[in-house]
């Protein structure tokens, strides 16, 4: 998984398509029916539908204005433009009930991309947007922790000790475009992120101890970062809680991406139109004040809904978590998984709102799932290009990835077919780099060492089988 490029249809609601069979190979592939079961059927149907609904129109909008600073970099045009969505409703006091709790619908975006794909102008993009939207926005490269956060220091002159509160009592977001500096190691850093890590959750809330005293208070802050990827990477992914409250967007550009960006950011300077752009921000502005204005302050999830979708959760466990690693990776992974699901609750309420829905339903949470299936590539993009000295050999990781292939296709697998999905899941996303023969070599040497079997149909075909 070290690169996902996904070509998008801007028909397509945010431009993702609810077919996750696309991939597939359709008929030759069907011991994934028992797992995927109606999928396919309910993903079109969900396609179908999503090209009537509000949020689709409101994305249109966002397109043609985001259109007109970034070339490419669609993933994360998609995530910031729900970054906006969940900014807006946050500031006009809209969540939704969990545990009999309020949550909020923020979506705090932490995306990781080589310089030169357009993350800086995205940023600054969204920034001009969330200023005409009235949303409070800084956008920086290093802030000053006490700032951020507060003080507490003594006024020599009255003799009295002083409280003062930091920007992110009333700040809608903050946007880091710096944001390995977040996870590179040193004190103030460290805090920092500290800091930023408990504003992310819910409820968020800053909360500092001083020589002097204590700063508390509560905090509606949305934390945006963008970054390269550097050496601090593998602590802060593996062994510290600040990803995992973030919604991921890892990519590396191929070469022809780049250049394309290039050749776009130039031609930009010719087809930038002032009036067009004011005017799709109004129009944005003036339909999320319409979805505020309708919408109940404290969201609920249907019922039934909601416990027929967690069938597909477990799905999306198989496809994303299971059997992917070993050792601290494979933990690692699990801690993202499980906080998948607020993400989830987070989009699809998005969509429930906007659509002017007056509870979460079935769709709405089918919606969240695929675009949190990004984050969720993107976790594995990265932990893909991660070592971690105990954590296994190239053979052991080759050898996870093989049969969690085998166990989605149900543990019973024609040569041909498994050659085909490894082609399709893995070798496409490049996460095996093995070509046809020395494929064949792997396969007889797990076989050799009984972890998987071979047999053979009447005609001579080989079939593998987990043990």
């Amino acid at each position: 998984m070290i690169c996902l490029v996904l070509y998008m249809d801007d028909n397509d609601i945010l431009g993702m398509d609810y077919n996750s069979d696309a991939i597939i190979n359709d008929k030759k592939m069907k011991g994934l029916d028992d797992i995927k079961g109606n999928m396919a059927a309910e993903n079109k149907a969900m396609k179908q539908l999503a090209k009537t609904t509000k949020i689709d129109k409101i994305w249109q909008v966002y397109k043609k204005y985001i259109d007109n600073f970034v070339i490419g970099n669609e993933e994360l045009k998609k995530i910031m433009f729900h970054m906006v969505i969940g900014a807006m409703l946050t500031k006009n006091g809209i969540g939704y009930i969990e545990s009999g709790e309020k949550k909020s619908v923020r979506l705090h975006v932490f995306s990781i991309q080589d310089s030169g794909t357009g993350k800086s102008q995205t940023f600054k993009a969204i920034g001009k947007l969330l200023k005409h939207l009235d949303i409070s926005c800084r956008i920086t490269i290093k802030d000053n922790e006490s700032a951020m956060t507060g003080s507490v220091y003594m006024n020599e002159k009255k003799g009295t000790v002083v409280t003062k509160k930091g920007l992110l009592e009333t700040l809608n977001v903050w946007i880091s475009d710096e944001g390995s500096v977040l996870l590179k190691k040193s004190p103030h850093n460290e805090n920092m992120t500290d800091n930023l890590q408990h504003l992310m959750d819910e409820p968020g809330k800053v909360n500092k101890g001083m020589k002097l005293g204590t700063i508390e208070y509560l905090s509606n802050t949305t934390v945006v970062a963008g970054s390269y990827m550097f050496k601090e990477f593998q602590g802060a992914l593996l062994y510290k809680g600040f990803l995992q409250r973030m919604f991921l967007v890892y990519k590396i550009h191929s070469d022809e991406e780049k250049r394309r960006i290039r050749v776009g950011k130039n031609l930009l300077k010719n087809i930038v139109i002032t009036k067009r752009i004011i005017e799709s921000m109004e129009s944005m502005h003036t339909e999320l004040l319409k979805a505020v204005k309708d919408a109940p302050e404290n969201m609920r999830f249907n019922k039934v809904d909601t416990e027929r979708f967690n069938a597909y959760l477990e799905k999306m466990h198989l496809n994303f978590v299971d059997m992917q690693y070993s050792g601290e990776k494979q933990r690692a992974l699990e801690t993202y998984f499980n906080r998948v699901n607020n993400l989830i609750d987070k989009l699809a309420t998005h969509r429930a709102i906007v659509n002017g829905h007056k509870e979460v339903t079935y769709d709405d949470m089918m919606y969240g799932a695929e675009l949190a299936k990004l984050h969720m590539e993107s976790v594995g993009n990265m932990f893909d290009n991660i070592y971690v000295k105990e954590s296994m050999s190239q053979d052991e990781r080759k050898k996870i990835l093989l049969l969690n292939l085998m166990k989605t296709a149900g543990g019973k697998v024609k040569e041909t077919d498994l050659l085909t999905l490894i082609k399709t899941e893995l070798h496409s996303k490049q996460r095996w780099d093995f070509n046809f023969k020395r494929t064949i070599m792997f396969l007889n040497k797990l076989v050799e060492e009984k972890t998987i079997t071979k047999t053979q149909t009447e005609n001579g075909e080989n079939i593998y089988i987990l043990m």
